[in-house]
């Protein structure tokens, strides 16, 4: 007679979600495009007669798309009225910085398993950086003055 030896696995803990996915970046990029001030101001600019296709200003403009990242300080590259540009910035700051934040602090503590759930933890992700594009839109836009 065979006994059979039974294992027992022990239970294993479902695998959390990462903190950062390919959707997070596609939803940063979402965000970023639109509402990039350089961008604005670059379509603009095409649309405007005043600009041939080959024009170094619009090569000019293109390369500081990248710099935008950086929010409410973004006017300060410009060049023109520099303290004007940081007091704008400073004054914007914890607003934009706050919500960006919170929206990183929900993405590293909270990981839901819903569809819907993990939808709304995206879209706080993308409204965080919503906010923080819209402190670079107002920095740009109080120095146009």
């Amino acid at each position: 007679m065979t006994h059979r030896i039974e294992t027992t696995q022990a239970p294993t803990k479902p695998r959390g979600m990462p903190c950062f996915s390919l959707w997070h970046l596609i939803g940063l990029g979402l965000v970023w495009f639109p509402l990039n001030p350089f961008t604005l101001y670059l379509i603009w600019s095409l649309l405007s007669p005043r600009y041939a296709v080959g024009s170094n200003d619009l090569a000019d403009y293109s390369r500081l798309i990248v710099p935008s990242i950086l929010g409410p300080f973004t006017a300060t590259l410009e060049g023109r009225n520099r303290d004007f540009c940081f007091e704008v910035a400073w004054r914007v700051l914890p607003v934009c910085l706050g919500a960006l934040l919170v929206a990183t602090l929900l993405q590293v503590l909270w990981r839901p398993h819903g569809r819907l759930t993990r939808g709304m933890r995206l879209w706080l992700w993308m409204t965080g950086w919503f906010v923080w594009f819209c402190g670079a839109l107002v920095s740009v836009v109080s120095n146009s003055g």
